[in-house]
């Protein structure tokens, strides 16, 4: 029997599966979506996975869909960025699939699952999850097919995560399950949404309120006898409908000025891609509900029901808390900084059911980093403070009478504004500088009295502005070489990135998260100015506090400590980029891996912020493939099989004394050449003598120089080429002769094994990097006699 074990080197590891297989990693996962979802729409997932213990490399998704969720409508987004390399397996049907990213002699390689169900394979950007490391967040969408679907009956997506090449970068102890997760969902036909455009409101009908009742019917769905109702509570007065949907009719309204219940009724209704299907519109306003000798404010609750043929009701409701007077804050629209003059204040808003305010103050407390500048109005018209205190740590107390300013009382359904000026400092009183993502609120109350009712009402007021957040990039500016994926040796650059709109920030640090093992942090040089250089986009020229390395997370962290200056209205930019080749450690070919960003920073209150950015890379790695055969023998007798290229033969009724021609096939499926291949072959003694080397040649049919004995130490060749169009130089083939001894019986077989080991860089013969072998073997037996 043959038994001719071909693989790429990660397969070849594999063959030691067993009860030896290590599981030092856990894969951790989170999967959640929403309970509900329209049918014949998409309805989304988030799974999140994270390591705990040692690295875990390369891990994928496994999905189980149900029937009610085609895999062809499944989209897949890894931390924002799409995903394609989906791989739909195939459907359950009793029997178990196949994992296409793992060999046969895998335990985990075959998966079972619910029959009917369709397995999908999501392989991701990432070559290893490590403890401490970025998390995997992934959003799973898929549609849910209306055909056959129960309505109202759960349906259940399945996820596991799994680590195809396990605890090593090669696979070599086999690939790591994690548990299996699952998410259900419950298909609906339609939704409701009752809502409302404003949710603190006045009494009277100075500003309406516009109720909207929205029903979003499942896409190339058919509703019958859809029946809407609104309930009007008692103090919520009904005015007129705006708009209904064409198709659908008012059957019956509250009347005017009055609560009660609004019924529209649709005969038909189809369902679209628009979130609104079937609309209802329509104008109440808040009647005189509260009493002007209190400050107390009440709310209400509209409730909306939907009914249909197909589907029992459901409802949602629209609350209102009603006021005698409404503050809004009046802020800053537009990113701000240090050094900037800005306009912040109050607008004001009085109820139809009031006879007028005849007291209106203001009271506010300017934070430490505003100054207070003045030019306050009220209805354009020049406002003096009442006051203003000097708090001695910053802050300034302000106090505005704006009802004697305006000089009459503010009359029912009046609207207002009550505006001043201010500066954003550099610095604090203590001379600490703004950093981004202060808040400067002025905040204080408002206090007012009713005409003829109700004296010294006061209600909590703010108004200011939020220094804009740092904005981060993570992204590799350099290219490989071979246009497609970066090769053992060769150099990568990265750039790390922060913005800062305001200028300034706290404790900040960038943490590269390089992908293991395609690099490795300890190759770096720590001095800043070498590996580790300042950007052509950095504008500040700040030097790190400190640069370190963290070995088992394999990141390396800049700490830049606290970015401060005086604002120039221009944002300050912090970037490095980072220069850190591709190691030589063993890795598979073809793969894509992720390189994450973390930047750390801090605000004056010291809260933190954590932004994440991620690039990709493409690497290639040197990937020999080896085959073994008997090409020739001058027994006339023997039937050599399988018949091939690369030869790949056994040999049958071989006789004693026979020569025996064997070839070594080697060729480089890699996308990098590999070095200091050793290729060692030892003929089964007894049975075979006098092997001699007859040729070494590439597939140009060249001479290949080499080193060694390929009987006992082995035969060195320096290097493999990767495969270019139109050339052969990528395979190499090696032929040796044997005379069958007498030893071998009748009946007897013997097996002859090859084997090669290879490097990724030169000069690594005797290193602990090369790359484990490849074996193939090959028969050959004697007749019966």
């Amino acid at each position: 029997m043959k038994t001719s074990l071909i693989r790429h080197i990660v397969i070849i590891a594999a063959l030691v599966f067993g009860a030896s297989q290590v599981q030092g990693q856990m894969i951790i996962a989170d999967l959640s979506g929403p309970s509900e979802n329209l049918i014949n729409e998409e309805v989304c997932f988030d799974l999140t996975a994270w390591n705990t213990g040692d690295i875990g490399y390369q891990p994928y998704i496994r999905l189980s869909l149900p029937p009610e969720m085609p895999a062809s409508s499944l989209s897949v987004s890894f931390l924002d960025n799409p995903i394609s390399s989906i791989i739909e397996v195939g459907t359950f049907a009793g029997d178990p699939l196949e994992d296409p990213n793992l060999i046969v002699e895998d335990p985990n390689h075959l998966i079972n699952g619910q029959v009917g169900n369709t397995l999908v394979i999501v392989n991701l950007p990432v070559g290893s999850l490590i403890a401490g490391g970025v998390n995997v967040e992934v959003e799973l969408c898929v549609r849910i097919n209306g055909d056959g679907v129960a309505v109202g009956s759960p349906i259940q997506l399945e996820a596991q995560p799994v680590y195809r090449y396990g605890d090593t970068p090669t696979g070599t102890n086999g690939s790591i399950a994690g548990a299996v997760y699952s998410a259900t969902v419950t298909p609906t036909l339609y939704s409701i949404s009752h809502v409302v455009n404003q949710g603190d409101v006045l009494t009277g009908n100075c500003v309406p309120l516009e109720y909207s009742v929205n029903v979003n019917i499942a896409e190339q769905e058919i509703v019958t006898g859809l029946d809407i109702t609104a309930d009007l509570p008692s103090g919520i007065n009904y005015i007129d409908v705006l708009a209904v949907t064409p198709g659908c009719v008012v059957i019956s309204e509250p009347p005017t000025d009055s609560n009660g219940q609004l019924l529209v009724t649709c005969n038909n209704a189809n369902g679209t891609e628009d979130p609104v299907d079937v609309e209802v519109t329509y104008f109440a306003y808040l009647g005189d509900v509260l009493d002007q000798n209190s400050c107390d404010s009440s709310y209400y609750v509209s409730q909306a029901a939907v009914a249909s043929n197909e589907v029992p009701s459901q409802i949602d409701n629209a609350i209102v808390t009603g006021y005698h007077i409404l503050f809004d804050p009046v802020n800053p629209s537009t990113n701000i900084w240090p050094g900037e003059t800005v306009i912040l204040g109050l607008q004001y808003q009085v109820a139809e059911h009031v006879e007028g305010i005849d007291s209106l103050w203001v009271d506010l407390i300017i934070p430490d980093g505003l100054a207070y500048l003045g030019n306050a109005t009220v209805e354009g018209l020049p406002l003096t403070a009442a006051s203003v205190t000097d708090l001695g740590d910053g802050r300034t107390a302000v106090s505005f009478n704006l009802h004697d300013t305006f000089g009459a009382d503010v009359q029912p359904c009046e609207v207002g504004q009550f505006l001043f000026e201010a500066e954003i400092l550099e610095t604090y009183f203590g001379g600490d500088y703004l950093t981004a993502r202060d808040r400067l609120y002025a905040s204080g109350f408002a206090s007012y009295s009713l005409v003829n009712g109700v004296e010294g009402c006061v209600r909590p007021v703010a108004t200011g502005y939020n220094l804009p957040p740092a904005e981060v990039v993570k992204e590799l500016i350099s290219s490989p070489a071979n246009g497609f994926g970066y090769v053992p040796g060769e150099q990568v650059v990265y750039r790390l990135e922060m913005t800062i709109p305001s200028g300034d920030s706290k404790d900040v640090i960038f943490e590269d998260l390089f992908p293991v093992p395609v690099h490795d942090v300890n190759d770096l040089n720590l001095t800043f100015g070498t590996d580790i250089t300042h950007s052509p986009t950095d504008n500040i020229g700040a030097t790190p506090l400190s640069i370190s390395i963290d070995s088992d997370k394999n990141s390396l962290t800049i700490d830049w400590g606290s970015i401060t200056g005086v604002s120039n209205g221009t944002p300050t930019v912090i970037a490095v980029d980072i220069a850190i080749p591709i190691t030589s450690e063993p890795f598979a070919d073809g793969l894509v891996h992720t390189n994450f960003g973390r930047f750390y920073s801090n605000n004056s209150l010291l809260e933190a912020s954590v932004d994440v950015d991620l690039t990709t890379i493409n690497v290639g790695a040197p990937e020999l493939i080896m085959f073994k055969g008997i090409l020739e023998t001058d027994q006339p007798d023997a039937e050599l099989a399988p018949v091939m290229v690369p030869v790949n033969a056994n040999a049958t009724n071989i006789d004693a004394w026979d020569y025996v021609t064997y070839q070594i096939t080697l060729t480089n499926a890699g996308l990098a050449p590999a070095y200091d291949v050793i290729v060692t072959d030892f003929p089964p003694f007894p049975e075979l003598g006098n092997c001699v080397l007859e040729s070494v040649k590439n597939g140009e049919g060249d001479d290949l120089p080499y080193a060694g004995s390929l009987f006992t130490i082995g035969l060195v060749l320096d290097s493999i080429p990767k495969a270019e169009p139109g050339s052969e130089v990528h395979r190499v083939y090696i032929d040796y002769e044997c005379r069958v001894q007498d030893e071998i019986s009748a009946g007897d077989y013997a097996t002859n094994t090859a084997e090669a080991t290879w490097a990724a860089v030169p000069g690594e013969q005797n290193s602990s990097t090369r790359l484990r072998k490849v074996h193939s073997s090959s028969l050959l037996s004697r007749a019966l006699k």
